[in-house]
């Protein structure tokens, strides 16, 4: 019964939230418990019955097979990497696409472990898979950079135990990020680089504040949980292997301090 009205109230909210809705002042309000004590409607059923069966169908759609459950957490991780690596190859494309005249500058993508809410299972994957992956309506944003704000980027992400990277490596030291490789070349703080994020971190959500100190800034309204379902839906079977972007060496003896 409990799943039966909050489906309902979920389709609701859809409906509602495709219409400008007009301002209200509340005056009064109560919390109302949604649970086994309130009244079945016949009517009410009847009427949400298409949506509630439309989006079932969407999404228990079939797209794809995982064959090796992978996880996010930090430093890094295999989830958090295989997202970014949809979103710098996605990006790129994108920037391509606009006809951006900087679109062969050396780029990477960073997610935020936090936006990542549960674990990429073996077994088929469904549009409902990547929901549960992957809940919040974050979009795509590109962002170019000058050298010494990727600096600062970088300090930021040795302070919060790093985050999902793709299209760089670097080590993770007591005493920040070290050893610095993007596009396969050394970090270089003359050049400018482009930064592909979810809207949220453009925004400067997690403490990214690094990122209101952009040259440019390119919202490309598309969601990262679309491009993802479109990636497992292209490439049918996934199977991912994981290549290390931030070498944890704090534990380590090293020749940084």
């Amino acid at each position: 019964m409990k799943k039966f009205y909050f489906l309902n109230v979920l389709i609701l909210l859809l409906l509602c939230s495709c219409k400008q809705q007009p301002n209200y002042v509340l005056s009064n309000y109560a919390l109302l418990q949604v649970n086994d004590s309130i009244t079945y409607v016949q009517e009410f059923e009847k009427f949400i019955k298409p949506y509630r069966d439309s989006l079932e169908s969407f999404m228990n759609r079939e797209i794809g097979v995982n064959e090796v459950e992978i996880k996010s957490y930090k430093p890094d991780s295999p989830l958090s990497g295989f997202m970014a690596d949809i979103m710098l190859q996605k990006g790129r494309n994108y920037l391509i696409s606009i006809n951006e005249t900087n679109s062969n500058l050396p780029s990477i993508a960073i997610i935020n472990t936090g936006g990542i809410r549960n674990a990429f299972k073996k077994g088929v994957v469904t549009v409902r898979t990547i929901y549960e992956i992957m809940p919040f309506e974050n979009t795509l944003v590109a962002l170019l950079m000058k050298g010494e704000d990727i600096e600062e980027l970088f300090e930021h992400l040795a302070r919060g135990n790093g985050d999902g990277l793709s299209g760089v490596t670097c080590d993770l030291t007591p005493t920040g990020m070290k050893n610095i490789i993007i596009d396969s070349d050394n970090f270089d703080s003359e050049k400018n680089y482009w930064v592909f994020v979810p809207d949220y971190l453009a925004e400067g959500g997690s403490g990214y504040f690094v990122f209101n100190k952009v040259l440019k800034k390119i919202e490309s309204n598309i969601k990262i949980r679309d491009i993802v379902i479109e990636y497992i839906n292209n490439e049918k079977t996934i199977h991912y292997i994981h290549n290390t972007r931030i070498n944890d060496t704090r534990n380590e003896k090293n020749s940084y301090d």
